[in-house]
């Protein structure tokens, strides 16, 4: 297989071959097509990467089919553990409201809803849609009508701008969880 000698062009056409069927395969798994794409780019990038043992593989598509599906179901374990984790972080923190915040809002999380907050309407939107709705620079780029260029600068802006915010309001942030631990221990 030219693949394994490290050709490109060879990598190129399997990629083009199979990744509408590994894409439909994937969709079916995790139900998100923005999940989909970054898995199959992943199991891709995978098989890249181990591209020397490509000629020992019997099954092509086979190999394919499991690298993809262990990989989507690493991701969709990740993302699992990562809810359960926040839910049982916002149970066992919702009675420590943060300054000027509802009960109910956990630390971190109104500190970070905050620093959102405060970003321009565009750039709020295109950060919700990066991070929440986990889009890529084309989709946000196609869905507001900006050039994915002006996506990846948006970001680039609000990430700079919610660290400052963080790190502005950090000394008070360790102070009110430095109370809560002390009512906690």
């Amino acid at each position: 297989m030219k693949v394994a000698g490290g050709d490109q062009y060879a990598f190129r056409e399997l990629y083009l071959y199979w990744h509408q069927v590994l894409a439909g395969y994937i969709f079916r798994i995790t139900e998100s097509k923005s999940l989909t794409e970054e898995i199959v780019q992943d199991a891709f990038l995978k098989i890249w990467m181990a591209r020397e043992t490509l000629a020992e593989i019997d099954n092509f598509k086979h190999f394919l089919l499991v690298v993809s599906r262990n990989q989507a179901f690493d991701v969709l374990k990740k993302q699992l553990k990562e809810q359960e984790n926040r839910k049982a972080w916002e149970k066992s923190h919702s009675d420590q409201p943060y300054s000027g915040q509802t009960e109910s809002e956990p630390l971190s999380s109104s500190l970070i809803d905050a620093a959102i907050d405060q970003l321009s309407p565009r750039r709020k939107e295109v950060w919700l849609l990066s991070r929440h709705e986990r889009l890529r620079y084309k989709e946000i780029a196609e869905r507001l009508g900006i050039s994915p260029e002006s996506v990846k600068t948006h970001l680039k802006l609000a990430s700079e701008a919610i660290t400052r915010f963080i790190r502005a309001h950090l000394p008070s942030l360790i102070v009110i969880y430095g109370m809560v631990l002390k009512k906690i221990f």
